[in-house]
C-alpha cells in the first residue's frame, strides 16, 4: 500500500507541476517516459516501458545546454532544436542513425517522443515536470 501511495503522489505532483513552469523561466526537466510502443518495417509493433527502447526511467533535459541525458545511464543525447508551438515545447534533434521529435505540453507536462531509424520506429509516452 504504502508504494501505490508513494506512486499515486508522484504522478500527481508531474501532472500538477507540469511544464507551465518553464515559461517562467525553468531552463531544466525532469521527464519520465512510460509507455512504448515500438514497430518495425514489416508493419509488426510491440507494446513496452521505457527499457525496451533503451530509455532510462528518468530523463534529464537542458533547454540552455540542449541536451537530454539519461539519469541513471549517464547517456547523452543532443537537442538539434527547441521551439515554443502552441503551448507546446517541440524539440528536435538526431543521433545513431535515428531522428527523434519531442513535444511536451505546457500545461499538463504530457510528453510524446517519436523516433525514427533505418527500419524500425518507436513512440514514448511520458510526462515531465520543471526540475528544482
Amino acid at each position: 500500500m504504502r508504494s501505490l501511495s508513494i506512486t499515486t503522489a508522484l504522478v500527481l505532483l508531474v501532472c500538477s507541476a507540469g511544464v507551465s513552469a518553464d515559461s517562467h523561466g525553468a531552463h531544466n526537466l525532469i521527464c519520465s517516459p512510460s509507455n512504448t510502443f515500438k514497430c518495425d518495417a514489416n508493419g509488426k509493433c510491440a507494446r513496452g516501458g521505457a527499457t525496451e527502447v533503451k530509455l532510462d526511467h528518468f530523463l534529464e533535459v537542458d533547454l540552455t545546454k540542449k541536451t537530454i541525458t539519461g539519469v541513471s545511464s549517464g547517456r547523452t543525447s543532443p537537442i538539434g532544436s527547441v521551439e515554443k508551438i502552441e503551448g507546446m515545447t517541440v524539440l528536435h534533434g538526431a543521433q545513431n542513425g535515428r531522428a527523434w521529435s519531442a513535444s511536451i505540453a505546457d500545461e499538463t507536462g504530457a510528453m510524446t517522443i517519436a523516433v525514427a531509424g533505418k527500419s524500425e520506429s518507436f513512440t514514448v509516452f511520458g510526462a515531465c515536470m520543471a526540475a528544482k
